[in-house]
């Protein structure tokens, strides 16, 4: 019943650039489908609401919007490059994983899901989540207490360089560089190795997906 009413319900406003519609139906007293709805909606605040500005990296479609939202939030002057740049690394990773999880279940090494979960794990997820909601409390300028100086969250420590790494970008990597890498790509672009790490994540990424 459902499969007939979406089939007979309006399609989706949208026109791709190469000139093809969407066709997908559109969501009720909306021009758009559920996708195009959301790209099409003005981006949240990426500072005032970072949660809803990058939805759950857990699919294509939520990439590319969370892509669009930080290129948008740039050119309005939301983001500094800096920031961009470390959301577009989380970005990589996210799709690096996606892809790892679509070969597994081509492959038949998907496990099943978990319906019960463990004691154990369930204290340590409760734990975690009312750190992150205790600690996430944000005060706008006029909350904020005015006797000293705002409060910036911890850096990460900083890599120090290592030669570890092939100047060959066509050598793979062995378990070692990657755990560089990542802790490179953990600390930003001011590593001096951030953008070469970069490139490599990228080609490691273009290698499992062909």
């Amino acid at each position: 019943m459902q499969s007939t009413e979406a089939n007979a319900s309006p399609r989706c406003a949208h026109v791709h650039d190469g000139g093809q519609p969407c066709g997908s139906p559109a969501l009720r007293d909306h021009d758009f489908c559920y996708y195009h709805e959301r790209l099409h909606h003005p981006a949240p605040h990426p500072v005032k609401t970072p949660v809803a500005f990058l939805p759950p990296l857990e699919s294509p479609e939520a990439i590319q919007i969370a892509a669009t939202n930080i290129a948008r939030a740039v050119g309005m002057g939301h983001l500094t490059d800096k920031q961009a740049r470390n959301m577009n690394a989380s970005l990589r990773m996210a799709r690096w994983a996606l892809e790892q999880r679509a070969k597994a279940a081509a492959e038949g090494n998907q496990p099943d899901p978990v319906t019960d979960l463990p004691d154990a794990m369930a204290r340590v997820l409760t734990s975690a989540h009312t750190e992150v909601e205790s600690s996430s409390v944000m005060l706008n300028d006029d909350a904020r207490p005015s006797a000293g100086p705002r409060q910036h969250p911890p850096q990460p420590q900083r890599p120090k360089p290592s030669n570890i790494l092939p100047s060959d970008l066509s050598l793979p990597l062995n378990d070692e560089q990657i755990a560089y890498c990542r802790s490179v790509l953990r600390y930003g672009p001011s590593h001096p190795h951030f953008h070469d790490c970069s490139r490599r994540v990228d080609k490691l990424i273009s290698a499992h997906s062909s």
